[in-house]
């Protein structure tokens, strides 16, 4: 703000010497007030082309369709557009290359009189920031906490203070010696001439407000709807003129003719308002004075009035380019304005909430490419509107729109506030051969996993070893992962259902990794530490490959908070919930890597010792087992991972098949390697029936001696 404000005080500055040269220069210029780089926030009323500034002057004081009450001048292109508004009924922002022209011989600055470069020292009531000449004197007039009869102008910062004294009553008394002459006096010309009395000056002043009250009813309706709408008071309204600064445009719906359209066509159009709330919640504010405008919407679970009052920075940029890049660069076609909306806490903090913001207008692409014809609006946002290099993403919105979007409109419901925009993207109705791909992979997937399970529980030999006790807690885990895999096929709308299967995936994918990473360490304790309490460990594990995953998910809510889960059920990026899932993951795979080479070095130099007793033979034989099953076992689990990561920050469409593949052959590859394979379960089986065949045997046996 300090920057803007340095900015103001230095054009201030020009707009004060460029009005006393007006004033000196022509008699018609001095009803108007010069002020450069400020736009009315409006639509023109009548726009005149190849005009200068005393023919703009000349048109508005002489139009007879509307009542001319300012002008917009834009030097470069010599247009000028007429407003039946000012800044006392109207929003105003800063453009560059703009001038604006307001009447000061209208009401109800035509109540006051005028002490050129005069103030009265220290007799204010009430200061009001980012105010011009005809808003000043409105509040003035509509003041009802106190009896105001004049007022201060700053014409080099844009403020103005209210006062209940006059130059009759002042004391100290009305002084002209500023340095630079900032200010400028206005007191009501009732008062001059009536006598000063407080009964006098109370009937002077209902008189006068009474005169001044006949102004326009739209200009009254504007500013009371968005003084309503976000439940602003005079006394908090401190800084609704502020607005953006950028170059000016003109809309299509503010251009009255083709002739106009181009040749402004390639100028830069930015609006906004900035107003101060008392709870940053607000409803359906509009943009612009535009009755097709922008309108956004805040909502918090719990009001922080504390932080408060709260200063809202929301600004519409209508020219931008047509082709925007997403995080999965893909360039998608612009179909409506871009919006940035930012809340501020009385420390100027940014606070992050979720908000709703309704584009009624969204432009029809297909007309330009008839590729675009399959296609569906998308609310994409940005972090910094100013940043090229970052790209534009869906993380964190849902778009809301009707089969008539065209004319009913799109809406954003996003959990934060940043910069927005419509973007149409493909429609992914064809998308059913991977989702078929999908249910029926993780389905064979399934089975296999199953039949692990089943083939570890059903062979009493094997239940009992180390290896397939964490075996079967892996396949478990791996189940749960699958099932709530599948979930994500059901397409939950629902905000709290999606955040809790979110976590649930996220829970379920962490305990794999922590099984993998136990067997793994296992089999490397086991070969450097062989004499080491295995089974008490393993007790201990059992903690660690549970209730570990379940702080790590627990921590992450806490941390993110609203922000833990996407739109599409996973973590969320760009709170950072999503390096809850990749860190642990690249950690795991890094371990289990590096206890791998070790394990199969070590193996490698006890194969080479001489002279083996038939003990040791057998323990290298039972490690080399463990060891071909661990490195069969990290490729058929960590690939589909691994792929899995990659799609989280590269969303190819290649590499979702590619992952459905893999992840479809996981569990054919864990029964492969560790059941069809295994020697344990070869001879567990073997076994089993061996036994159960023998049992036959006797019974038949002792059958036949009985009879």
């Amino acid at each position: 703000m300090e920057i803007v404000w340095k900015y103001i005080s230095l054009v201030v500055i020009y707009s004060a010497t460029m009005h006393h040269v007006c004033t000196e220069n022509s008699s018609h210029l001095d009803r108007f007030a010069f002020y450069p780089e400020i736009v009315i926030m409006g639509t023109g009323n009548n726009i005149l082309q190849d005009a200068s500034v005393e023919s703009c002057v000349a048109e508005c004081l002489q139009q007879e369709a509307f009542n001319c009450r300012s002008f917009v001048y834009i030097p470069i292109y010599s247009f000028c557009f007429l407003n039946e508004g000012y800044s006392a009924s109207m929003l105003v922002s800063m453009s560059n290359g703009v001038y604006l022209y307001e009447r000061i011989d209208i009401e109800p600055v035509s109540l006051f009189e005028l002490v050129p470069n005069s103030a009265l020292p220290d007799q204010n009531v009430r200061e009001y920031n980012n105010a011009l000449i005809q808003r000043c004197a409105k509040l003035c007039l509509d003041s009802a906490s106190f009896y105001c009869v004049s007022f201060e102008f700053q014409r080099f910062t844009f403020q103005c203070w209210l006062s209940s004294v006059y130059r009759k009553t002042a004391n100290p008394p009305l002084k002209s010696d500023y340095v630079n002459n900032p200010y400028d006096y206005y007191e009501l010309k009732t008062i001059a001439s009536a006598s000063t009395t407080d009964d006098n000056l109370r009937s002077t002043q209902v008189m006068t407000q009474g005169t001044a009250s006949i102004t326009d009813d739209n200009l009254r309706s504007t500013q009371v709807m968005t003084q309503g709408t976000a439940s602003i008071t005079d006394d908090n309204l401190r800084s609704t003129q502020v607005m953006t600064q950028d170059t000016v445009s003109i809309t299509d719906d503010n251009l009255r003719s083709s002739q106009v359209m181009t040749q402004v066509s390639e100028l830069k159009f930015t609006v906004g308002i900035t107003f101060v709330v008392e709870s940053p919640e607000v409803f359906e504010v509009p943009l612009t004075s535009d009755p097709n405008s922008v309108t956004f919407s805040t909502s918090v679970v719990d009001p922080l009035e504390e932080d408060g009052p709260f200063k809202v920075v929301a600004s519409v940029k209508f020219d931008y380019d047509d082709q925007l890049e997403t995080v999965n660069w893909n360039k998608l076609p612009r179909v409506s304005e871009v919006v940035t909306i930012n809340i501020y806490d009385r420390n100027q903090n940014e606070i992050s909430i979720g908000c709703k913001i309704h584009f009624p207008i969204i432009k029809d692409v297909t007309a330009e490419n008839t590729s675009n014809a399959n296609r569906i609006p998308a609310c994409h946002y940005k972090q910094d509107i100013n940043d090229t290099s970052a790209l534009w993403s869906s993380n964190g919105c849902v778009t809301d729109y009707a089969i008539d979007y065209m004319v009913s409109g799109v809406t954003c419901i996003c959990t934060h506030l940043t910069s927005f925009v419509i973007l149409m993207k493909p429609n992914q109705i064809n998308n059913g051969t991977l989702s078929v791909l999908t249910t029926v992979g993780v389905s064979i997937s399934n089975v296999f996993l199953i039949t692990t399970l089943v083939t570890i529980c059903g062979l009493k030999g094997l239940r009992n070893l180390g290896r397939y006790k964490i075996l079967r807690h892996l396949v478990i885990a791996l189940l749960c992962v699958n099932f709530f895999f599948l979930l994500l096929e059901a397409d939950v709308k629902n905000t709290i259902a999606c955040g809790f299967l979110a976590g649930c995936l996220h829970y379920s994918l962490l305990v794999a990794f922590s099984w993998m990473l136990i067997m793994s360490t296992d089999v490397y304790m086991k070969i450097k530490h062989p004499f080491a309490d295995h089974e008490r460990r393993f007790l201990y594990s059992r903690y660690i490959g549970w209730i570990g995953p379940f702080t790590i998910v627990g921590t992450t809510v806490g941390i993110t908070r609203g922000n833990y889960a996407s739109n599409e059920c996973w973590l969320e990026s760009r709170s950072g919930a999503i390096w809850a899932f990749v860190s642990p993951l690249c950690l795991t795979i890094l371990i289990v890597l590096v206890e791998l080479m070790v394990v199969g070095y070590i193996a490698f130099k006890k194969s080479q010792l001489p002279n083996q007793t038939g003990r040791e033979i057998e323990n290298l034989k039972r490690i080399r087992t463990m060891f071909i099953g661990i490195l069969l076992l990290t490729p058929a689990v960590g690939i589909s991972w691994i792929f899995g990561v990659i799609i989280v920050f590269c969303d190819w469409e290649v590499l979702k098949y590619i992952y459905v593949i893999f992840n479809s052959m996981q569990g054919f590859f864990i029964w492969l390697s560790q059941c069809a394979f295994s020697k344990e379960v070869r001879e567990a089986l073997i076994k089993k029936f061996s036994h159960r065949i023998s049992q036959d045997s006797t019974t038949m046996e002792l059958r036949d001696s009985t009879q």
